[in-house]
């Protein structure tokens, strides 16, 4: 039962101000990945202000990465910012699941009047 049920009507979010979301996890199909590697979300609305109201949004990731980043200290001082290596997309098979996930988005879905 949804959430919204136990909530009195003056809690409620109004319907037209909801973003609606949809997620997805799925395959990549990629070899030596696991099932379920790649994640996806649909919203309809990007934002509460005027302009979030009128686009939508598309985001994709790789939901079980082979990369790996690190942290290491630059000194024995407590205060002193860590080394943070992020090593985003570092493992091949990361891009190569990303490509084909960005190629399928659609680029545009603006309504001309």
């Amino acid at each position: 039962m949804p959430v919204l049920a136990y909530l009195p009507g003056s809690s409620r979010v109004a319907m037209e101000t909801r973003p609606l979301q949809i997620s997805f996890r799925y395959s990549s199909g990629v070899r030596g990945c696991p099932p379920t590697d790649m994640y996806a979300a649909v919203f309809c609305r990007s934002g509460w202000h005027g302009v979030g109201r009128r686009v939508g949004m598309i985001m994709t990731w790789v939901n079980k990465s082979f990369s790996a980043g690190r942290v290491s200290l630059k000194t024995l001082d407590p205060h002193d910012e860590p080394q943070v290596e992020l090593n985003l997309c570092d493992d091949e098979r990361d891009i190569t699941r990303l490509k084909p996930a960005c190629a399928s988005s659609p680029r545009s879905t603006t309504r001309r009047r």
